[in-house]
């Protein structure tokens, strides 16, 4: 039974030494991260704790259950152990959390802002069009003017000549 306690008290440290976040398993991680460049608007996440989350961080380094005074206390420090994660799981939760509904927000702002431009974009299309149809009318109309001008002066000549 010792000889699990230390193969498992040896794995959780390898992991705490070899994990991709061991910054967080450190104890301490700060980021920032931008979530509107105009505004500069950001979100500070710091994870801060005095001990590291390896086996030493955890209290549980020095675990044995080869009494069952020993065995009684290891029971207790890995409880606490427990109680650690879960309490700092609970606050990363928090922080993900955070993190999804402002990505949620970002992505409704910018649906709304690509309908707002569609809108814009088709009255702009639509002013434009009449701008082109009213031309056409008047040109018309000129083109009509002038031909009935150039069929009068040409009847005009008729008759005196």
């Amino acid at each position: 039974m010792q000889k699990e306690v230390t193969t498992l008290k040896s794995e959780l440290s390898r992991i705490a030494s070899t994990s991709k976040f061991a910054d967080v398993l450190d104890g301490v991680f700060s980021s920032l991260s931008l979530v509107d460049p105009k505004v500069g608007q950001t979100i500070i996440v710091n994870v801060e704790r005095d001990r590291r989350y390896g086996t030493s961080g955890l209290f549980v380094a020095h675990t044995s259950v080869i009494t069952e005074l020993e065995t009684s206390a290891a029971m207790v420090s890995i409880s606490d152990a427990i109680s650690i994660i879960d309490v700092q799981g609970a606050d990363l939760g928090v922080i993900q959390n955070c993190f999804q509904l402002t990505i949620r927000s970002l992505c409704h702002i910018s649906e709304n802002d690509l309908a707002a431009r569609k809108r814009i974009l088709d009255t702009y299309f639509a002013v434009e069009t009449a701008e082109l149809s009213r031309r056409q009318i008047i040109q018309s109309g000129g083109i009509i003017v002038l031909g009935q001008a150039h069929w009068r002066s040409k009847a005009a000549l008729q008759l005196m000549g």
